[in-house]
């Protein structure tokens, strides 16, 4: 929508307070709902879940008025592929959860991850065929453009996974209740609500994108090594510089991605093309908070302490992070 409804300088500040107001969700969540356990129980935290659902629910009649009718389209949804697509997701999803339960090498989990690869292949086959494909792999010929689509998946693995299972740390090993551990939280959630703004600054000063982007996915790398300084007895001062530079990795490119990413396809494919950068993001977060906590609960029930589970981790997120932030280097080049 955003994309084109705007154009220009406008269109990089829409996206750009687009990433803000994610920010003000990522910031603020760990913190409210921390304040929630502690003080009416975890159950109220999924009842304020259910009302802003059903507020952006109602809003969407509403939002759909403002896209223009000569980009609305009249394609039909593409059933097929969707559901092998989800067959795909729900396999590996389910494998990588079972992992922990069942063994890494089982034949269970084994099988799992062999028939999301075939359910995956047969999406390919379909979508090749359809005359309506709910993504057009030509798409993806675009370097550049899958580039840009990698950058959130990085995001995934470097910041998503911190900000579901740190709070779990904080409380488990540092002693921390459920308030302290979402106020601390703010360390790592408060640059991914001013970041994007000083993004759309920067891009409007001549900055690249592409220097701001491979600066956001160097800061996670640096970050999540950082954070090897957690123990169960660190001064907050120690760990709060590694927290702010992760969180900055995150907003960074919170606000910039889409919105470079969509100005590399024709108008027409708008649609379909936000649609593939938002299935990766949010299809990655997923994934990545499966494998962080199938591999913890694999490392803790071999009798590894939960301290030295985390580190480890972290150097496995750091590790996927430069991978990938190598990759989107690589990809993103001119």
């Amino acid at each position: 929508i955003l994309s084109t409804a705007y154009e220009g300088p406008a269109r990089a500040r829409a996206f750009a307070l687009f990433g803000a107001v994610a920010g003000i969700g990522v910031s603020l969540g760990p913190t409210l709902a921390g304040q929630l356990v502690a003080g009416v129980g975890w159950r109220w935290v999924f009842a304020l879940h259910a009302v802003a659902l059903a507020v952006a629910l109602l809003a969407v009649p509403v939002i759909a008025r403002t896209v223009p009718a000569s980009v609305r389209g009249s394609a039909r949804l593409d059933l097929p592929g969707s559901a092998v697509f989800v067959a795909a997701a729900v396999l590996l999803t389910t494998g990588i959860v079972q992992a922990s339960q069942w063994g890494w090498g089982s034949a269970g989990v084994l099988a799992l991850f062999a028939a999301s690869a075939a359910a995956l292949a047969l999406f390919v086959r379909v979508e090749r065929r359809s005359a309506h494909p709910v993504l057009d792999l030509g798409l993806l010929r675009e370097r550049r453009f899958l580039g840009l689509a990698l950058v959130p998946v990085a995001a995934s693995f470097g910041f998503v996974t911190l900000l579901t299972y740190l709070p779990s740390y904080l409380t488990a090993v540092t002693g921390r209740d459920g308030s302290a551990a979402g106020w601390l939280m703010l360390l790592l959630t408060l640059p991914v609500l001013v970041s994007p703004v000083v993004a759309a600054k920067l891009v409007e000063r001549g900055v690249p994108a592409r220097v701001l982007i491979l600066t956001s996915l160097a800061c996670l790398v640096a970050g999540d090594l950082g954070l090897l300084l957690f123990s169960p007895h660190v001064a907050i001062a120690v760990v709060a510089v590694p927290m702010l530079v992760t969180g900055a990795g995150m907003g960074l490119s919170a606000g910039l991605v889409d919105g470079q990413a969509l100005a590399l396809v024709a108008p027409e494919r708008a649609g379909m093309a936000a649609g593939f950068v938002n299935t990766l993001r949010l299809g990655s977060e997923a994934v990545a908070v499966a494998v962080y906590g199938s591999v913890l609960a694999t490392l803790v029930g071999a009798g590894h302490p939960y301290d030295a589970a985390f580190h480890a981790l972290l150097w496995g997120l750091a590790g996927v992070c430069l991978a990938l932030g190598g990759a989107i280097a690589w990809l993103s080049r001119r």
